[in-house]
């Protein structure tokens, strides 16, 4: 969805009454010469007799307490996952319904933030295999909402290309420069499912197998990464560091 300076105050009624997506959208100053580009994704996944509410514990930063959590496995009654272990951390997946959830769980006594999340999926998409698990995810409710992401993107982007529209009509292809993007999302994974959303702005500027092994305690009791996927493809990334409703 794009629109230049001129056409900005649509895009909240647009994205408020016909795809009813309530995430802020950052009131920016611009120049004349500006485009805005919104891309937005919205997707819900519930299960039918939804997935169950069992309490468990969780390691906050000097505590553990007792949170709800849904038990994909019991330690009487193990299930089979899809698995793969990476240097320091276990990477699994949970089926929801049409969506699944890949956990990221670092080892014990590992930093969160030592984690490589690109590295850790490409990991598990290239060595993944079936084990016999056990364990839990916390529900967690995840908002953030106005997220400056411009510098993340840029070093993303080998050589700090250009960005230009080719909606232009015009064939000129060094007019247009990325010069912010901000973003919201708005995740949540209960006892009903998944449901998540996200809103993107761009802001352009310039001059126009079963196993035999013991099964596998995969209790997510720890901060985690938690990956929607959908038919294998990474959809929404949270980090969860203080999970709940």
């Amino acid at each position: 969805i794009c629109y230049s300076s001129y056409g900005k105050k649509l895009h909240k009624t647009f994205f408020d009454k016909k795809i009813d997506l309530d995430l802020e959208i950052p009131n920016i100053q611009i120049k004349e010469d500006t485009v805005i580009t919104y891309s937005a994704l919205k997707m819900n996944d519930y299960v039918p007799n939804g997935l169950g509410t069992t309490n468990n514990s969780f390691k906050f930063k000097n505590e553990t307490k007792e949170i709800e959590t849904y038990e994909f496995a019991k330690s009487t009654f193990p299930s089979y996952v899809s698995y793969a272990k990476g240097i320091n951390y276990q990477t699994f997946e949970v089926s929801i319904e049409e969506t699944s959830l890949l956990i990221i769980l670092p080892d014990e006594e590992i930093d969160l933030n030592t984690i490589n999340v690109s590295e850790a999926y490409s990991n598990y998409m290239e060595k993944r295999e079936n084990v016999s698990c056990y364990g839990y995810i916390p529900y967690f409710h995840n908002k953030t909402l106005g997220a400056d992401i411009t510098n993340s993107v840029k070093s993303s982007i080998q050589g700090n290309e250009i960005f230009y529209s080719k909606l232009l009509k015009d064939s000129v292809e060094n007019d247009l420069f990325l010069d912010k993007v901000i973003q919201s999302n708005d995740f949540e994974f209960n006892e009903k499912g998944v449901a998540g959303k996200s809103l993107t702005m761009q802001v352009l500027c310039g001059s126009a197998g079963p196993s035999e092994d013991e099964p596998v305690d995969l209790s997510v009791n720890r901060p985690f990464y938690a990956i929607s996927l959908k038919d294998g493809f990474p959809l929404f990334i949270n980090k969860v560091s203080n999970p709940g409703k």
